[in-house]
């Protein structure tokens, strides 16, 4: 167990790094640090990944290392996590039958993605099923992770996702029962843990913190940061029941969304099984919203708790003292924060029910080879010495060292014969991975015909252009304008289609997951483009058909390309190579729909 453990949960909105120290009688906090990035509209990938730099080059040049162990969380929710039960099976075969599994549920071919698996912890009879865990990410995200932070000289030695590293704290630090639900909502993801015994559930649910700030500042025309301080700063008061009632609506979807995601779970449950949560922990600096604990804990009909103690933490005296410039104590007022950090640091120390590590195995390796170095230095000498022992001995001795020269040589060859082996095989599995995707093409060949079927049939995808007097649009023409203008807000615009296959959880039943990218005009509310009223518009005229057809579970259409509309169809860089676009172009909004539509077998 390392005696010292950072826990880095790098984010997109701040850095949050906590340090857990193991000692004889207790478990110490010795040191945390928070720097928030600055709120700018519109940043790109690029920009978001030079403030992570400037905070981790602030935070080292405050903190020491050292040689402690090093956890971190990624700034991307891109990750796939799945509970299946596995038959009783030989523990000589468990890894086999779990690859096996592990190609059936994750979307993704298995040497493209970093995966790892493990078991519940629930103790398992004779003949009874095992509850089993897999996590997967993509490799390229955790390499450019890793890049980052070596670039300014932080080598993480454990990846864990978000959400699984707030269950680790709240499951060592909090006895909440056998059955809750956690609700981790931050300034750019919102994660909702659904906690079933030894098992949970993950899922990311699309409205944030951000969109409760930009709320309020539309409302009130004021700056972000202005907003965001009525937001957590305003408890009481008629401000306070100002500010509410302009956040309401937003709180309604959110609780919708977490309604939505308790029926679906409990969906995917064995018959005859009762889930029963009386619980709800409140996460992430957007639950200190005004009147957000108690608003739902009257929607969901749920006791809800707040992260404000630590229970077998003791925080360091230097800990309890630091402050924030304007005074107050940065531990209690950012506490609600530093879940996911104190979990990645547990997990180092592993004190944590889950322990994945999404670093690549070939990284761990080099590195236990380069912790090794020093003994195989060492090693070294003591051999040089004994090899010029007997060089003096004489040649019974010589002759001796050239048979085991020989021996070595005889079983370097064989592993390079068994690695040529390897390749073979691994090249075959690759080939098997693909015919296995040709072959299944046939079950989904009718899916394309109803689909197809289904848009040519949508009012909104096949309006007729407008009749104009003269053929072309007068801009003096009242009419002319009125009718393009409800055209144009009557159509959908589909941008792109993709489509995967895979397992629906729960059933074990084959499903094609659609992919929709479409657009259409915003529509506005009090005269400003209003996001939710356009998502319940795609909502009805796209999506409801769609479900209505492949009897599948309805997904609300996602956000692309943050909050607020784009301009027009054309994307940035091909607006700057056409002149002669309108200048009051009509904005529009770009949306997410996907589906899982069930595939016969």
């Amino acid at each position: 167990m390392a005696k010292g453990v950072w826990g880095l949960d790098v984010s997109r909105s701040s850095l949050k790094a906590v340090r857990l120290q193991s000692g004889k009688e207790n478990l110490e906090l010795t040191d945390l640090e928070i720097i928030e990035y600055p709120f700018v509209l519109g940043r790109d990938e690029a920009a978001l990944e030079q403030e992570i730099k400037n905070a981790l080059a602030a935070f080292l040049s405050r903190h020491k290392l050292r040689r402690d162990l090093v956890v971190a969380s990624l700034p991307v929710h891109s990750t796939f996590n799945r509970f299946i039960k596995l038959p009783p099976v030989a523990p000589d075969r468990l890894k086999e039958i779990i690859q096996f599994e592990a190609q059936q549920h994750i979307p993704f071919p298995l040497n493209e993605v970093i995966w790892r698996y493990q078991s519940s912890g629930k103790p398992v009879q004779p003949g009874e099923e095992m509850d089993v865990g897999i996590f997967a990410i993509k490799k390229e995200l955790v390499d450019q992770f890793s890049s980052l932070l070596a670039s300014v000289g932080v080598n993480v030695d454990i990846v864990q996702f978000n959400p699984v590293a707030l269950y680790n704290f709240v499951m060592f630090d909090y006895d909440l029962g056998r059955n809750f639900i956690i609700l981790d909502i931050g300034a750019n993801n919102t994660d909702l843990i659904l906690v079933d015994e030894e098992r949970f559930w993950i899922r990311n649910i699309p409205i944030v913190g951000n969109d409760i700030t930009k709320t309020i500042q539309q409302k009130f025309d004021i700056s972000f940061s202005e907003a965001e301080q009525k937001k957590t700063g305003v408890s009481e008061g008629p401000e306070a029941g100002k500010i509410f009632n302009v956040i309401q609506n937003v709180l309604k979807d959110l609780t919708s969304e977490i309604h939505r995601s308790i029926g679906y779970y409990k969906s995917l449950s064995p018959l005859g099984t009762a889930i029963d949560f009386n619980k709800i922990i409140l996460a992430g600096n957007a639950s200190k919203t005004v009147y957000f604990e108690e608003f739902l804990s009257q929607r969901l009909q749920l006791e809800p708790l707040k992260i404000t103690r630590l229970n077998k933490i003791e925080p360091a005296a230097s800990v309890k003292d630091a402050c924030l410039p304007d005074g107050r104590p940065l531990l209690q007022t950012h506490l609600a924060s530093f879940g996911v950090a104190l979990g990645l640091a547990l997990q180092g120390l592993e004190l944590t029910p889950n322990r994945v590590n999404l670093v690549a195995e070939k990284v761990i390796r080099q590195r236990e080879i380069s912790k090794k170095k020093p003994w195989v230095a060492a090693l070294a000498v003591v051999l040089a010495l004994i090899l010029a022992a007997l060089h003096f001995s004489g040649k019974k001795e010589l002759k001796i060292l050239e048979e085991i020269n020989n021996e070595a040589q005889a079983v370097l060859k064989n592993a390079k014969q068994v690695e040529i082996n390897w390749d073979e095989e691994r090249k075959i599995e690759e080939l098997r991975y693909r015919l296995k995707e040709i072959s299944c093409f046939e079950s989904d060949r009718d899916v394309w015909i109803r689909l197809l079927n289904v848009l040519n049939n949508m009012e909104i995808l096949r309006n007729n252009a407008p009749a104009l007097a003269k053929g072309y649009v007068e801009n003096n023409n009242p009419d002319d304008l009125a009718a393009v203008q409800k055209f144009e807000q009557n159509k959908i615009w589909i941008l792109k289609l993709n489509a995967d296959k895979g397992i629906l959880a729960g059933i074990n039943k084959q499903v094609l997951t659609l992919t929709i990218i479409c657009a259409m005009v915003c529509q506005v509310k009090d005269n400003v483009p209003n996001l939710l009223v356009s998502q319940e518009f795609i909502k009805q005229k796209l999506v409801k058909p769609l479900v209505e057809e492949f009897k599948c579970e309805e997904h609300a259409p996602e956000p692309v390309g943050g909050m607020d509309p784009v301009p027009g169809l054309l994307t940035p860089e091909e607006e700057k190579s056409i002149s002669g676009l309108p200048e009051n172009k009509p904005k529009y909004y770009r949306f997410k729909v996907t589906l899982e539509i069930p595939l016969s077998q």
